[in-house]
């Protein structure tokens, strides 16, 4: 376990995409261990990716409808304000 530190720098200095390809070809990473570390970051990468994505959609929906809320509320207030003009 101690020498899969140095591994991750590397792989996190190559990038997924060259680390992917790295480990599709298998020669590049020619020690097991090296490969497996490679496989268990490309797991751990695309998990932060799906969580950091998930996390995006639910503030990007959150968003949304805090906006709806608002429009509603100022079509409700503004309507109640325009009724209220006219019937005084």
């Amino acid at each position: 376990m101690a020498t899969e530190n140095p591994w991750r720098d590397e792989f996190e200095r190559d990038g997924e995409q060259q680390v992917f390809d790295n480990t599709k070809q298998g020669a590049i990473y020619n020690d097991p261990r090296k490969h497996r570390a490679a496989i268990d970051w490309l797991g751990d990468t695309a998990r932060e990716r799906r969580d950091r994505e998930e996390k995006t959609l639910w503030y990007s929906r959150a968003t949304f409808w805090a906006a709806i809320a608002g429009v509603g509320a100022g079509l409700i207030f503004g309507l109640g304000g325009i009724l209220v003009t006219l019937l005084h």
